[in-house]
């Protein structure tokens, strides 16, 4: 839809300016706004609102795909959504359950954590930093506040 915008004003001798043509891609799709800048840009809002940012990005390849299901970008970003809320919820629990653990136990042993964070984790990996930084508040704890 941007490369069909931009062309037809531009075989029209670009009759529309800037504002007059990213008011018709607003109206038409939120991310019509980004195709038409053609810059490295972070994009706010519905799409409307597109700010460059100065980045090289000379040294990296795009790898564009068409797989043959079909997604909405409403649906894709819904699900986004509910994946980032989902871990803002998992990450609530576990602050709440390491102060819980912190005031039972103010030295607690890797399987103390490991029985506090139980089922509340999802990512692999995670569970040794995790440990590393309850271990470590602990010892702030104890020290008064300082690590």
């Amino acid at each position: 839809a941007a490369y069909v915008l931009y062309n037809v004003n531009k075989m029209h001798g670009f009759p529309l300016n800037d504002s007059e043509i990213m008011e018709i891609a607003e109206n038409n799709g939120s991310d019509i706004p980004f195709f038409l800048k053609a810059v490295t840009a972070v994009v706010e809002g519905r799409g409307e609102f597109v700010k460059p940012v100065d980045a090289d990005l000379t040294d990296y390849s795009l790898l564009v795909t068409c797989p043959e299901f079909k997604i909405s970008t409403k649906d894709a970003y819904n699900l986004f959504d509910s994946q980032q809320n989902n871990e803002y919820k998992s990450f609530k629990i576990s602050t709440e359950k390491t102060a819980e653990l912190l005031e039972k136990k103010p030295d607690p042993t890797d399987e103390d954590i490991d029985r506090a964070m139980r089922g509340i984790l999802c990512r692999c990996g995670t569970y040794n930093r995790i440990r590393k930084a309850i271990h470590e508040a602990s010892g702030a704890l104890r020290n008064g506040g300082e690590s």
